[in-house]
């Protein structure tokens, strides 16, 4: 018969489960937060750089810049025609690196196209090979409807920081003589001071969030 164990050493060993799985979530959850926010904050600045070429097709295309992410998306992912489109993919060329990539993963001919440009761009010394790309790849209708889908999903995407699920603020200077335009991420010092007063996100999760740059005509403050 097995010896029954006092009730002290049950409790005993209860009280070590429950630190060991205290102490475990005391890493895994700020290594969470911590891992969330720098995805955040990488996010967050590439749709300023998605809304900076977004501005300059839109000032390519109106004549002028705008203050309104509605407005930069309807004349990008809601041109019939796709040309708009195209242009903003060819502007932006991480986007583009990012379409080319996902489709050469899965399909032979598109990967085949990209090898030999590839190698005909660093033959010719041509930095940047992926509005070429672009080009040989549009002329296949299949190729051009999965870049096209995937440049809508982004623009549609570009107009939230993941931080705090609010829209970019984007200011137009435009003085008759110079126009600039600014985009910043929303998060605030509000923002930050409420993570700051919330006991699981700062003590127990040391989450920090402040805020994240901004692009002034194309200069990005991150890169200063």
């Amino acid at each position: 018969m097995a010896e029954e164990k006092p009730k002290g050493s049950i409790l005993y060993e209860i009280l070590i489960v429950v630190l060991a799985a205290a102490l475990v979530g005391t890493i895994l959850y700020p290594k969470h937060l911590w891992e969330q926010e720098d995805r955040n904050t990488r996010s967050c600045r590439e749709n300023i750089v998605s809304l900076t070429y977004a501005e300059f097709v839109y000032l390519n295309n109106r004549g002028h810049y705008t203050e309104s992410v509605d407005s930069l998306e309807q004349l990008i992912a809601g041109d019939p025609s796709k040309t708009v489109l195209r242009q903003f993919v060819k502007m932006d060329s991480a986007l583009a690196e990012q379409a080319i990539r996902a489709l050469i993963r899965k399909d032979t001919l598109a990967a085949a196209i990209e090898d030999t440009l590839r190698e005909y761009c660093r033959l010719n010394d041509i930095e940047s090979p992926w509005a070429k790309i672009l080009d040989s790849l549009y002329v296949y209708p299949k190729f051009a409807n999965f870049v096209d889908s995937m440049a809508t999903v982004r623009v549609r995407a570009m107009r939230l920081c993941p931080t705090v699920s609010r829209p970019y603020k984007i200011s137009v200077i435009d003085t008759g003589v110079v126009k600039h335009f600014i985009v910043e991420c929303p998060v605030t010092p509000q923002d930050s001071l409420k993570v700051e007063q919330d006991f699981l996100l700062s003590k127990v999760g040391g989450l920090r969030i402040t805020n994240h740059g901004r692009s002034m005509t194309g200069e990005y403050s991150w890169k200063r």
